[in-house]
């Protein structure tokens, strides 16, 4: 996460939905923010993955609309 902040302001997920699946959660959401470098804006549907052990995170996935990242980056 630390890498959005160099490329992205007001950066922000907005969680929707958490689904309890044990070892795993899964969250539904959305991410927001402006690139830095081409002045548009991000709105894209997100799902986070995090896989827990003895408590804390073990392991996370993130899902993303990555054709709209590419087109809001200037990729």
């Amino acid at each position: 996460f630390m890498k959005l902040g160099g490329d992205f302001d007001a950066f922000a997920l907005h969680p929707k939905t958490f689904h309890d699946a044990g070892k795993v959660v899964v969250v539904e959401g959305r991410s927001t923010a402006t690139s830095k470098r081409t002045g548009h804006s991000l709105d894209a549907q997100v799902c986070h993955v995090w896989t827990l052990k003895d408590g804390k995170v073990a392991k996370f996935q993130q899902y993303v609309d990555t054709a709209q990242l590419r087109k809001v980056m200037g990729a």
